[in-house]
């Protein structure tokens, strides 16, 4: 995203689509989990990984914004610079990327877990 068109981005701005992502991916996580006890197919587990990487890459150009080199971040970087309001600004930018990948890693984790859980039941 260019510079101009992020000018007047507010905290919630940055966090909407990716926290909605996470919401939703969880949702349909748990879905799929349960559904898979009951035994039927996994597949909405994986479409709430799918989720989870939708969040992290829509959250990854504001949080590219915070430490990249191009011309873009390092004015947009030196716009929100600054304590009070931007502080939360800064934040969400952090949040927008690393909540995603956060939950990525954690549902990754558990498809691992519950992997070695069957292969011992067996």
């Amino acid at each position: 995203m260019s510079f101009l068109a992020q000018a007047d981005v507010t905290w919630t701005d940055v966090l909407m689509l990716p926290l909605l992502a996470v919401i939703f991916g969880l949702f349909v996580y748990i879905v799929g989990y349960r559904k898979e006890m009951a035994g039927e197919k996994g597949v909405w587990r994986w479409l709430g990984v799918a989720l989870f990487v939708l969040g992290c890459y829509v959250g990854w150009s504001y949080f590219y914004n915070m430490f990249g080199g191009s011309a873009d971040a390092l004015l947009y970087r030196a716009q929100i610079e600054g304590g009070g309001p931007n502080k939360k600004l800064r934040i969400a930018h952090y949040a927008s990327f690393l909540l995603p990948f956060a939950s990525l890693l954690v549902a990754l984790f558990l498809e691992w877990r519950l992997k070695r859980m069957t292969i011992y039941e067996d």
